[in-house]
């Protein structure tokens, strides 16, 4: 984990649209967390190899991936860093989803069209 004195967060988002994931980094690169490092994976078991082998401070991730659907994600991510923060993000508004993700783990839930840079700081 990163140094919390120095303000730099080492940041992955796993994201299956390109659109979307290019459009967080934006947002995170542009944030007051501008001295942070953000890497993505489109597929969830590229984002494991990449947390297994390299130290990330949060994961933000969408519930919605081709190889993993709901919020089995969040179960795959603390399996293999069981004390890593994630923050989940849907396109849709679903309390329901929410409260299970929060309950399986998670730090928040994002709803993809609410989220800009001030929220994800």
């Amino acid at each position: 984990m990163s140094n919390p004195q120095d303000n730099h967060l080492n940041i992955l988002i796993i994201e299956d649209d390109v659109v979307d994931r290019k459009l967080l980094e934006r947002f995170l690169t542009r944030s007051s967390l501008s001295a942070s490092t953000v890497k993505s994976a489109g597929l969830l078991k590229e984002a494991l190899a990449m947390v297994q082998s390299e130290s990330f401070d949060i994961v933000l991730s969408d519930l919605g991936l081709p190889d993993c659907m709901g919020t089995e994600a969040i179960d795959q991510v603390h399996r293999v860093a069981p004390f890593m923060p994630v923050i989940v993000m849907r396109g849709q508004d679903d309390e329901a989803i929410a409260v299970q993700a929060v309950q399986q783990g998670a730090q928040d839930y994002l709803i993809k069209g609410q989220v800009d840079s001030q929220v994800l700081v």
